[in-house]
């Protein structure tokens, strides 16, 4: 979805499984991703929206990194 707007992936690391903080919706177990990408604003809107709408997905956070700018 990311390259489909024109974004690029720079990196992807799959962190497995892991307990949660707390439970979400009766879930106790996670599996955790963090994907480091440059994408425009139009595209990071659209994968915020698509990502609020897919079941699978508990929970997500998209951050700004100024510092690998």
């Amino acid at each position: 979805m990311i390259t489909a707007d024109g974004g690029v992936v720079d990196s992807e690391d799959a962190w497995g499984k892991r307990r949660l903080a707390f439970e979400i919706d009766k879930q106790t177990d996670g599996d955790y991703h963090v994907v480091m990408f440059h994408a425009t604003t139009t595209a990071i809107a659209e994968l915020d929206r698509v990502l609020h709408i897919t079941d699978p997905v508990i929970r997500f956070m998209i951050l700004r990194r100024d510092d690998l700018s």
